[in-house]
């Protein structure tokens, strides 16, 4: 048994000490390919060749898993580029473990895309039963760095035989007591994973931005030569703080770090993020940018990371400090609770807890409304949403789904978008029991009548069966 674990700890090094990243590229493909992420909102654009310059997709890994129409667009896809998954609540940072079946549902994933490689974020998303909606980072000390690891090695041992690359995440708050700069950390990660990164250039500047560093100085200090893949996203500056929002425009300085990394790795694949906002997002100018540039001639030293400043130290361990984190985030503290959180509240800031609360209600509201996509197009819900969402308590598990029926009844109040709201909600009904949220697994049939005629949705047995929806009258369905 213990050659076993040697061999296998053998292969694991092997697969994650590849040379650049081989996406399956044809050879007339740049030699800086160049992405884009796959959404529901540009998928016409990606499906009818209107982004010529993508030599690859990027898929989330989970709305593939949650949606069936999702997953069989995204299978689509790879008869015409190699499609990467992107994991985004395996919770690798989990001191709880990860979740076995979430593995395996994402190994199939990725054996039916044929994916190259699998990419997930050095982040955790639930703790003690708290699930809290979105990435949230890690302390960077020795303890998470095990984490780390133990999880990466559980995970690698049921995902297909492909690269998993580790991503850095941005940080909505910071965590008192690190014992390394996030640079450090890295390349920490990346000695005891075995892995390569996925290295977000966004995240990192608005890390060091918000952090008062000098970006391009943090990126000189990254292990640049295990950076298989690249990611870039816009933000925006929200009193006094810059948020990678995935919904702005790519700041100057981002693509000032995108000519350092290729300087550095000139091979790097390059992928472009966006995930609200499309009406005003200029898809093609952008790949086009990203394109462009190329290594530069030898650029100055960067300047040295100021060192950390030092900090209380976390006396907890990291299982219950993800616990009272992921409370302080999602619900209202109360009692014996409250004492036990407040000393970790205090160090990081009451003004950091509010925006990391803010943040996770819009990130709500983003899960939320592509499940209404009817309603998601009228101008006026998102802010019909944002209301709901602030007066409705997280869910521990299928959130989503129970916000956006609710957004569905709040908005069928309403006589501008009760139609829509109506047929969207009918259409979640066929795929899941509103009470319970679990997935239907039985038929399903539901009429909505309406003065101009009437709608009908079926669905056969089955989770992934086909939901049908027929009309009869004026009213033209999209």
């Amino acid at each position: 048994m213990k050659r076993a674990g040697s061999l296998w700890r053998t292969s694991r090094n092997i697969r994650n000490t590849l040379p650049p990243l081989s996406l399956g590229l044809p050879e007339r493909v740049s030699t800086h390919p160049v992405g884009v992420g796959w959404r529901r909102e540009i998928a016409s654009q990606l499906m009818l060749g209107q982004c010529p310059d993508a030599a690859f997709f990027e898929v989330v890994a989970e709305a593939c898993l949650a949606d069936p129409s999702s997953s069989r667009e995204v299978e689509a896809l790879v008869h015409r580029a190699p499609v990467i998954p992107h994991g985004v609540k395996l919770s690798l940072g989990s001191a709880e473990g990860i979740d076995p079946g979430h593995v395996d549902r994402i190994a199939g994933l990725c054996k039916r895309l044929r994916a190259p490689c699998f990419t997930e974020h050095v982040a955790f998303v639930r703790s003690g039963g708290t699930e809290i909606g979105h990435l949230t980072p890690l302390p960077r000390t020795r303890e998470a760095l095990r984490v780390i690891a133990r999880n990466v090695e559980a995970a690698r041992r049921r995902l297909p035989d492909i690269p998993l690359l580790l991503e850095n995440v941005a940080n909505t708050f910071f965590w008192p007591g690190d014992e390394m700069t996030e640079a450090e950390f890295y390349q920490e990660v990346v000695r005891l994973t075995s892995c390569d990164l996925l290295l977000d250039l966004s995240n990192l500047y608005a890390n060091a931005r918000n952090q008062g560093l000098d970006p391009q100085a943090v990126l000189a200090a990254f292990p640049l030569e295990r950076v298989r893949m690249a990611h870039v996203a816009g933000g925006v500056v929200e009193d006094g703080f810059y948020l990678d929002t995935h919904a702005h425009a790519v700041p100057q300085a981002v693509f000032g770090l995108v000519t350092r990394l290729l300087h550095a790795n000139p091979t790097v694949p390059l992928l472009l993020e966006r995930d609200a906002n499309f009406d005003s997002f200029d898809l093609a100018s952008d790949m086009q940018t990203l394109a462009r540039l190329r290594a530069v001639d030898a650029l100055t030293k960067a300047p040295v990371v100021p060192k950390q400043v030092d900090q209380p130290e976390l006396s907890a361990p990291l299982a219950q400090l993800q616990h009272e984190v992921a409370l302080l985030l999602t619900t209202e503290l109360t009692g014996a609770e409250s004492k036990t959180a407040g000393s970790l509240a205090a160090a990081i800031g009451d003004e950091a807890l509010a925006r990391s609360r803010t943040i996770l209600e819009r990130k709500r509201v983003e899960d939320a409304l592509p499940l209404l996509p009817r309603l998601s197009r009228a101008p006026a819900v998102q802010a019909l949403a944002e209301r709901v969402i602030r007066e409705l308590p997280r869910m521990p598990a299928r959130n989503a789904h129970r916000d956006a029926l609710a957004i569905g009844r709040a908005a069928s109040e309403q006589p501008t978008l009760f139609l829509a709201a109506e047929l969207d909600r009918l259409l979640l009904r066929a795929r899941l029991h509103e009470t319970t949220l679990a997935p239907r697994r039985g038929p399903f049939l539901g009429v909505l009548r309406q003065a101009n005629g009437w709608y009908i949705v079926a669905k056969a047995f089955g989770v992934a069966a086909t939901v049908h929806l027929w009309s009869r009258g004026r009213e033209a369905l999209s």
